[in-house]
């Protein structure tokens, strides 16, 4: 089976469609992970700049991963946001944090 210039033009442009929205989603995801992590860090007294701080690739990589998977972004969104009055135990990273703090 032979494909024509254009079929194989077509096809080459979807493909790069697809892979430019799939990065454009992890970077979407990425920017929104940082900035609820550094707005949890704030929140608890911590400085926000902690979220990217190289200096404890480690622990605040881990911390980025539980954040990145959180099943509680719209519980995150809505405390961050002040809709909700309760502690942050529905964090998985709220425990570093508490530790962090605490040093």
């Amino acid at each position: 089976m032979q494909y024509s210039i254009i079929e194989l033009s077509v096809a080459f442009a979807m493909l790069g469609a697809v892979v430019l929205l799939v990065l454009g989603w992890q970077q979407f995801v990425k920017v929104n992970m940082i900035r609820r992590m550094a707005g949890m860090l704030a929140a608890v007294g911590l400085d926000p700049a902690l979220a990217t701080d190289p200096n404890l690739p480690r622990v605040m990589g881990e911390a980025r991963q539980r954040c990145r998977h959180c099943p509680s972004e719209g519980v995150c969104e809505r405390w961050l946001a002040g809709e909700l009055s309760r502690e942050n135990d529905f964090c998985p990273n709220a425990g570093v944090f508490a530790v962090l703090k605490r040093l």
